[in-house]
């Protein structure tokens, strides 16, 4: 299971398609969260939604943030052992992205 820095991933979203998930509470998402993700909170994670979403951006890799990299860790962890791949967890979280300066929404 992958891991990427705040700073890695801040220049892929300037040089590459990618799909970023914040897997953290939707009023969370509401607030505040990296420009260009997808909120699927992990207490409703829909595999399905997941699933369709790899299928159809095949071969693009898939970035998951949470609050501080922990929770976001766990479901990368999970969804690899499900056969899922291509899938990384954001370290330190949005905790993380935000000391970085990342693009907010």
């Amino acid at each position: 299971m992958e891991e990427i820095h705040p700073k890695e991933l801040k220049k892929l979203m300037l040089s590459k398609k990618l799909i970023l998930i914040d897997v953290r509470r939707e009023e969370d998402c509401k607030k505040r969260s990296l420009k260009g993700a997808i909120s699927m909170p992990i207490p409703t994670f829909d595999l399905e939604v997941f699933r369709d979403l790899q299928a159809k951006n095949k071969g693009i890799p898939t970035y998951l943030v949470c609050y501080r990299g922990i929770s976001s860790f766990d479901l990368a962890e999970a969804l690899e052992y499900r056969g899922f791949r291509g899938v990384c967890s954001v370290i330190g979280g949005m905790e993380k992205c935000e000391e970085e300066g990342m693009e907010m929404n």
